[in-house]
């Protein structure tokens, strides 16, 4: 069934998969799940809500050639899919910011003049990746229309923050700013020299994705990708909202903006596109029980503006004396829970890794491997543990570029539930 405007809630689906129904009794033990949505199919017969975008593309003296040819011909293809309802503008920096193209109507008139223009831009100069993309972000925030606006900021870079204002927190603040003021960002990092660790979490604190463009040739798919995507979205500001049984305590594992109110946990998920499946990896930590009690976990989803709880799932797990029944555990929800641990290991070190800091590389890997024990499914952790060992012997030094972003790109893109290349899972 196609959604239909107002009712992509009610057609959301929501389900939880737990690690076993049992537990041990009279023990504190922790236990996962793995909450599962699925966003409905948008009905192509019904007007989509506009959109209001900026491209904000890196111009550096490092873009000469190909890439920044590519660039310039995936905004003149992102924009030809836009209506006449929608807005874009075009940004281009280096270490000063020009506005190609305002934010304008996107009218035939409109497309033809941002064509012809973006056929005249070279390359030049260093990198204020901060400039550029405020003032794009800016002209999305400040252009027409009403909350049913949809605004997105996509930022192009293949190198590192070298003007302006380069501090990762004060950036990573700006993005959570912007985000706050309803523009998501999604950003692209082209090739092997960008910092793919503040691309990361400038995309987390905006809300929208990190982008590995491999080459410079596949930019034209990644731009209609992610403009494909903004045209899609069927729920926006999803939150699903966890809450247990007094006694138990949940943390949500998958690296999303949460937030606890009133007893229960509120994952912020941002939008959801068209026949989007997302799945979040939450940990309940539970006091002791005696033997047939039970604590139970309940999930649901509204929108940020919208207090209307709709779907929900639940999961129950009992607690029991006998070892071989809580022994008893769901091999493909523990060999999720192992691969989250595994990236989640490697972003940290890998960070450490790009930074020099080989004690913390090492103690990075060592606590995964800690982590991966202590969920006491030794036969489905051996591999992995192995794996992270072997990270040991091989991180002790820099790691080449074009490794560290691949390794960065699928353990960024696991957690947080996309593919590979950093585009929405579809079903």
């Amino acid at each position: 069934m196609g959604v239909r405007r107002g009712d992509s809630l009610a057609l959301m689906e929501i389900e939880i998969q737990q690690d076993g129904p049992f537990v041990p009794n009279g023990r504190r033990v922790e236990r996962h799940a793995l909450i599962r949505l699925s966003a409905p199919t948008m009905e192509s017969s019904i007007e989509r809500a506009p959109l209001a975008i900026s491209f904000v593309i890196d111009r550096s003296g490092s873009m000469a050639g190909d890439p920044l040819e590519l660039a310039c011909e995936a905004t003149r293809h992102a924009i030809s899919r836009l209506r006449d309802t929608d807005q874009f503008a075009i940004v281009l920096y280096d270490h000063e910011v020009e506005v190609l193209i305002p934010m304008s109507s996107a009218c035939a008139g409109s497309r033809a003049a941002a064509a012809q223009k973006l056929r005249g831009v070279t390359a030049r100069g260093t990198t204020d990746l901060a400039a550029g993309w405020d003032v794009g972000a800016r002209l999305v925030a400040e252009a027409r229309g009403d909350e049913g606006t949809f605004r997105r900021c996509l930022l192009l870079t293949d190198g590192m923050a070298n003007e302006g204002v380069t501090d990762p927190d004060e950036l990573k603040a700006r993005a959570a700013r912007w985000r706050r003021d309803g523009v998501t960002l999604t950003t692209m990092g082209l090739e092997h020299d960008f910092d793919e660790v503040l691309l990361g979490s400038l995309a987390d604190a905006g809300g929208g994705a990190l982008r590995y463009v491999r080459a410079s040739s596949d930019l034209v798919k990644q731009f209609d990708e992610e403009l494909g995507e903004a045209l899609e979205v069927v729920a926006r500001d999803v939150v699903l909202q966890v809450s247990c049984d007094d006694g138990a305590d949940v943390i949500c594992l998958s690296p999303f903006d949460v937030e606890r109110r009133a007893g229960r946990l509120e994952i912020l998920l941002g939008d959801l596109v068209s026949r989007q499946e997302l799945v979040v990896l939450i940990e309940v930590d539970m006091a002791p029980q005696r033997e047939g009690e039970t604590v139970r976990c309940c999930a649901q989803v509204r929108t940020a503006k919208e207090q209307r709880e709709l779907p929900e799932a639940r999961a129950m797990w009992t607690a029991v004396g006998a070892q071989r029944d809580w022994e008893k555990r769901e091999a493909s929800v523990i060999s999720v829970v192992v691969e989250h641990i595994v990236a989640a290991t490697r972003e940290t070190a890998l960070e450490h890794n790009l930074s020099g800091d080989s004690d913390a590389v090492q103690r990075a890997l060592e606590q995964g491997g800690s982590a991966l024990e202590a969920l006491e499914a030794e036969d489905l952790t051996e591999a992995a543990r192995h794996a992270l060992m072997e990270d040991r012997v091989s991180w002790s030094t820099p790691l080449p570029a074009e490794e560290a972003k691949e390794v960065y790109a699928c353990s960024y893109s696991l957690r947080r539930s996309r593919s590979e290349d950093g585009s929405s899972r579809r079903r």
